[in-house]
């Protein structure tokens, strides 16, 4: 029942060189071990963005389809109107705003601009 062999084996100092040099390893080995995997979430995430969606279908592309299902006889004409309609709205706001933007960027803009600026400096 009594070992004494196992005593005499555990009577060694736990703070031994050879311990500390394997808990020196173990640490050093998770913190690689974390690097890798920070290392390959960054690269695949990068890879998954790079593979997204490239491009969105044009409004043409989406009026050909509803066109399609029209004449198959799965929208009705009211249907049909109103998704023309709602793609005129739409296109009719995204040109109003590219237009505000370009002429915003516009040099005649700037110049306005300024002079406005010296302007109220001046009423001052």
């Amino acid at each position: 029942m009594f070992r004494p062999e196992i005593f005499a084996a555990l009577k060694g100092a736990p703070t031994s060189l050879a311990s500390s040099d394997a808990l020196v390893g173990l640490i050093a080995a998770l913190t690689g071990l974390g690097i890798f995997v920070a290392v390959a979430v960054y690269v695949l995430s990068k890879l998954r963005g790079a593979t997204g969606p490239a491009k969105t279908p044009s409004v043409r592309d989406d009026l050909v389809k509803f066109g399609a299902l029209y004449e198959s006889g799965e929208l009705t004409k009211e249907e049909f109107s109103q998704i023309k309609r709602s793609f005129a709205v739409a296109l009719d706001a995204e040109l109003a705003a590219k237009k505000a933007e370009a002429a915003k960027n516009s040099p005649e803009a700037a110049r306005n601009a300024r002079l406005a600026n010296l302007l109220r400096n001046e009423r001052r």
